[in-house]
């Protein structure tokens, strides 16, 4: 009887090895500032819609303790379809501005892509030649960019170099970053690797942000 009783103790100890082991391998895919962290700073980026088209502009600054939806995408080139769900979240963060307007809440959009960089980002010198294909390069990126923004008023789109700004930590791997912040600090952050965003994952990601939002109007004071 002792031995089958330490036999079974034995057997429940692996499992919850196993269970243990299964459950450090499931962690969630990570991309930016986290929820609770300031916001590491302000950056530059250039805009290609608005009044602030063709010009270096910082979302962080112009907004200052705003509320403000902040999303890093890779530029995926041509490949990204007009009714996926990477156009579908520029289209929700469109809408939530203008339903949360009384709470005053902003929102940019950054490409990301190598093509954002330039001989004045880059560095070691290059030959006038690699500078003409970099220049032809970005100029066919901006105006893919310009295409996608034109419809977008509450959206501020810009593009920057693909590492991200300097101190966000964006992942290389992700293909969408969302960071929601107030008063410079992270509300809650979600990314996502090259194709596992879906629709419903933005619907989930813009109801969230609106009960958020509620209880701020709930409360005297914004958490």
């Amino acid at each position: 009887m002792r031995m089958r009783f330490i036999g079974i103790v034995l057997s429940l100890s692996t499992i919850g090895i196993c269970l243990s082991h299964g459950g450090e391998g499931e962690k969630k895919f990570a991309s930016g500032p986290a929820a609770g962290a300031v916001l590491p700073g302000p950056f530059d980026m250039r805009v290609v819609n608005g009044d602030f088209k063709g010009k270096q502009h910082c979302v962080v600054c112009e907004h200052r303790l705003f509320p403000v939806i902040l999303t890093f995408f890779r530029d995926p080139g041509t490949e990204w379809k007009d009714d996926g769900p990477l156009a579908y979240l520029l289209d929700k963060m469109e809408e939530a501005v203008s339903l949360h307007e009384l709470a005053y809440v902003k929102s940019g959009a950054v490409f990301l892509s190598p093509n954002a960089q330039s001989s004045a980002t880059a560095a070691g010198k290059k030959e006038a030649k690699d500078l003409v294909e970099e220049a032809k390069q970005r100029e066919l990126m901006l105006r893919r960019v310009e295409k996608r923004a034109e419809k977008y008023k509450n959206v501020t789109v810009g593009i920057y170099p693909a590492e991200g700004p300097k101190g966000y930590k964006i992942n290389p791997d992700a293909e969408v970053t969302i960071v929601f912040f107030n008063n410079l600090k992270v509300v809650t952050n979600q990314a996502f690797a090259a194709g596992k965003m879906t629709k419903e994952d933005v619907d989930r990601f813009m109801e969230n942000l609106d009960k958020t939002i509620r209880s701020w109007k709930a409360s005297p004071k914004k958490s």
